[in-house]
């Protein structure tokens, strides 16, 4: 009698633990909405990028990047010139930022905060997405028309190691 007691005293707690599991995952599901809105100039828009440190929401716009700060909602329309800008790459804990530009194939270094253009360097042709490789210091920039993806640092701005 105790073997079926216990059994059943067992099997009624794991089955009110994974109840209880699946109520607490349900609740853990988070829930999106649209909180406000920000408007932007007409034209085309590419890749969005979030830099946590800066807390700076980047976007490449038409002629240049846009950016938002996430905090007060303050826009700069065009922070930087990048015609043919696909994509902004936070560098350096987001004191400086590196777009991949199709209109030249280059990949181009600005201050994150002035928008001034610190330098470039050639990419292959149709340069878009990238991404920063902390540890080299490189910004490897991939191709959409299907070439190898490359690295760059403009001389004299290379990240620390």
């Amino acid at each position: 009698m105790r073997k079926t007691t216990f059994g059943l005293m067992a099997g009624a707690a794991l089955a009110a633990m994974s109840l209880l599991a699946g109520v607490e995952a349900q609740a853990a599901a988070p829930t999106y909405k649209i909180t406000g809105k920000i408007a932007g100039g007409d034209g085309g828009w590419d890749y969005a990028t979030f830099d946590p440190g800066l807390r700076r929401f980047y976007l490449s716009h038409a002629g240049g990047v846009f950016v938002v700060d996430v905090d007060t909602g303050k826009v700069i329309e065009k922070l930087a010139d990048a015609p043919g800008g696909h994509k902004v790459v936070p560098l350096d804990g987001g004191k400086r930022i590196a777009v991949t530009v199709a209109s030249d194939t280059s990949l181009r270094f600005f201050d994150a905060q002035t928008g001034a253009l610190l330098g470039s360097a050639p990419t292959g042709t149709g340069p878009d997405a990238a991404m920063y490789d902390e540890t080299s210091g490189l910004v490897l920039v991939a191709a959409h028309r299907g070439a190898a993806p490359r690295g760059g640092a403009p001389r004299g701005h290379r990240a620390p190691r």
